[in-house]
């Protein structure tokens, strides 16, 4: 992180909806100060990593960057997004095929074939009928990372999205993170290391820039 909170990149991209923007951010939380002077700016193929001690605030900048909530000062200028927030939040009652069915319409995605690949990979394919009361954590998880590929949107925010992930989806996230940043995407996200490795080496993933909280909080 470089002086006075600010994260910038030397990208000279002008397509305004293809960057996210973050200035002068403030939040409270219960009349609490949880962060301040936050600004940044994520352009094409980048990701920044949001890193802190507990109760920083990094779950709630992500969830202002995806407009769940707003600032208390400051502005936030996001593209199109996909968020996977901490909690999961999927409706217990329903199925795993109920879930992907609404999905799908909000997202306005018919390409049913083309769901059969990232279902094998998430090995959901074959649970369509079991209610989301009974999945596991990791899941649950796992059905949420499905939205990922249900529309294409520049930039994905992910709160902790590899929680309760095991090895093997732990790597298919990475290689989508990497795929999407490829081509162009931008992430910003959070999680307990800078990687989505599975200590394997050659699976590792530096974010292009860090943005720590915890010196934006006060003293």
């Amino acid at each position: 992180m470089n002086s006075k909170n600010n994260i910038a990149n030397p990208a000279t991209d002008n397509h305004a909806a293809d960057i996210l923007r973050l200035t002068n951010l403030v939040a409270v939380s219960d009349n609490h100060l949880l962060f301040h002077d936050v600004n940044a700016t994520v352009t094409a193929g980048q990701s920044l990593w949001v890193r802190g001690e507990n109760g920083c605030g990094k779950s709630t900048l992500l969830a202002m960057i995806a407009g769940i909530l707003q600032p208390f000062q400051g502005e936030v200028s996001a593209p199109p997004h996909h968020y996977i927030a901490h909690h999961n939040g999927l409706h217990p009652d329903e199925t795993i095929g109920d879930t992907i069915a609404l999905w799908c319409k909000l997202y306005d995605y018919h390409d049913m074939a083309g769901l059969a690949e990232p279902l094998e990979a998430l090995e959901l394919s074959a649970m369509r009928d079991c209610k989301n009361q009974q999945l596991s954590a990791g899941q649950a998880r796992k059905l949420n990372l499905l939205r990922l590929k249900l529309a294409m949107r520049p930039l994905w925010v992910l709160d902790e999205a590899d929680n309760a992930l095991d090895q093997q989806a732990r790597a298919l996230l990475l290689r989508w993170l990497k795929e999407h940043l490829a081509q162009g995407g931008m992430v910003v996200f959070t999680n307990h290391q800078h990687s989505f490795s599975n200590n394997d080496a050659a699976q590792s993933f530096t974010p292009d820039m860090t943005l720590d909280l915890t010196g934006m909080m006060p003293s």
